[in-house]
């Protein structure tokens, strides 16, 4: 799916959502990806912190949602926000382990 596309959806808009990273990082594009687990990173850290209550698991689980959701991109069918999608990886995650 195209950037334009995503957009007119109306599910994405590049502030809160960088529908071109999102889409680039799909297509494969490693650094377009790490700059999504930059912008990410630290909400998805939280949230593994309040479900582990340990900064350690919590690091773990952060790293392993991305490293999830990296696998998966592709699959992403933009019927959510990016952010929604990576917080269920990020709980399957927790919950896993």
């Amino acid at each position: 799916m195209s950037t334009s596309q995503i957009r007119q959806l109306g599910i994405v808009d590049e502030e809160s959502e960088p529908a071109s990273l999102i889409a680039a990082a799909a297509g494969g594009n490693v650094r377009a990806f790490e700059q999504l687990y930059t912008r990410f990173a630290p909400c998805i850290y939280g949230l593994c912190l309040r479900l582990t209550s340990q900064r350690e698991a919590a690091e773990d689980c952060t790293q392993e949602s991305f490293v999830a959701a990296w696998r998966a991109l592709g699959r992403f069918e933009y019927r959510s926000r990016f952010s929604t999608w990576l917080q269920r990886i990020a709980i399957h995650t927790v919950r896993a382990t």
